[in-house]
């Protein structure tokens, strides 16, 4: 049952994976395309080499959390999709328990994050065993592909969670979720002028830095994403 699981998540999930797919293998080839048989003389390592090509891959570096998110949400969206099509025929039809069921789509949708991580495993070794670097920089391939696996799970437990619901479910918590971020700042400097001890108080940095520092649930999308690094 767990392979017919899994080919049904594919189905439901191939057209909307294939630029995650294509994305996961690319992005970390363009990270490091530009050290591909480079050559540094005395120079251009005085003119600070080094530094230039952290600039570069810093910029590229920004889209791999983003792309991890995408990830996560991509396979827990489709998880569920044919259940909710059919009105969860198909999963009252199954000889199974409620809770089995989830814990068996929720394991297929795991090869798929995986299988995506391996993916953009693939693309970052590529690109490390083809660049050349000045002395002091060294590349991060399986580092790098840990932390975006990690970070596309995160997101794919979230998301599956919420689409196990409905979807009015999912909606009205991603809408509170996104009206708090943005009118939370407005409600508390209105609420200073009654309140002096409110004044200067940001909810969303205290909110951010619940959830992003330290043990946060959301701290595994900190800490650097750097393929090419120090």
């Amino acid at each position: 049952m767990g392979i017919q699981m899994l080919k049904l998540h594919w189905k439901a999930a191939r057209w909307p994976m294939l630029p995650v797919l294509i994305a996961a293998f690319g992005l970390p080839m363009m990270a490091g395309r530009f050290t591909w048989g480079r050559t540094y003389s005395v120079e251009a390592l005085e003119s600070r080499a080094a530094w230039t090509i952290l600039q570069e891959a810093g910029a590229f570096a920004l889209t791999f959390p983003f792309l991890a998110v995408l990830t996560g949400i991509v396979v827990a969206l489709t998880a569920w999709n044919w259940d909710h099509k059919a009105g969860h025929v198909y999963t009252l039809s199954l000889p199974i328990s409620r809770w089995r069921y989830a814990t068996m789509k929720f394991v297929t949708g795991l090869f798929m994050v995986g299988g995506t991580a391996g993916i953009f495993l693939s693309g970052a070794s590529i690109t490390s065993s083809l660049a050349s670097l000045p002395p002091g920089l060294n590349t991060y391939p399986v580092g790098l592909s840990v932390h975006f696996f990690l970070a596309s799970l995160t997101t794919y437990a979230i998301f599956f969670a919420l689409a196990a619901g409905t979807i009015r479910t999912a909606v009205i918590v991603m809408s509170t979720a996104i009206a708090l971020t943005f009118a939370g700042p407005g409600m508390v400097a209105l609420a200073s002028q009654f309140v002096p001890a409110l004044e200067g108080v940001s909810p969303t940095a205290y909110v951010a830095s619940l959830l992003f520092e330290g043990p946060g649930p959301l701290s595994i999308f900190g800490g650097s994403w750097m393929l090419i690094d120090v």
